[in-house]
């Protein structure tokens, strides 16, 4: 009765011991693996922080950039003393205002045309007669641009006082 169950005791333990080579591959195979991943992960950290370091640089530089550019805009918009005006709104004002030349040099034109001809001549009374103060009428839009152009002057002499005034 004991010997079968030696025998079973002896079958199954020369059974178990390639199992446990076996297993002690595994186990070493799976050791090597881990160390593998503890170097690649590691590396991969190295790399995220260098990453991320360079971009910290790059933004740092990017910042610095658009400061210098803001502050680069800032000097001209006061060298020329271009504050809070709307750039469209001026160009409206100054293509009226150049329609409006247009037209007073073409009235201007027909008159010295007409006075050539004696048009007007026939029609004064004396010879020498009074020049009649001619009254522009001003636009909304002509005394908005001539408001900017007074806010500018007095913008630019602000700033004129102000850097002298330092030195």
């Amino acid at each position: 009765m004991f010997l079968p169950i030696f025998d079973y005791l002896y079958f199954n333990s020369c059974l178990l011991q390639p199992a446990t080579d076996e297993f002690n591959a595994i186990k070493k195979k799976l050791t090597e693996l881990q160390v593998q991943i503890d170097a690649d992960t590691c590396q991969i950290k190295d790399q995220c922080f260098e990453f991320i370091q360079n971009g910290k640089c790059q933004i740092e530089i990017i910042s610095e950039k658009l400061e210098t550019q803001q502050r680069k805009s800032q000097e001209v918009a006061d060298h020329f003393s271009i504050e809070n005006i709307n750039v469209d709104e001026l160009f409206k004002c100054c293509r009226e205002m150049c329609e409006n030349i247009d037209k007073i040099q073409k009235k201007v034109a027909n008159t010295n045309i007409n006075f050539k001809r004696g048009g007007f001549r026939a029609t004064m009374p004396y010879l020498r007669r009074k020049s009649t103060p001619i009254n522009f009428v001003k636009t909304p839009r002509d005394t908005r641009l001539q408001e900017i152009l007074a806010k500018q002057k007095e913008t630019m002499r602000f700033n004129f006082m102000t850097k002298h005034s330092r030195l």
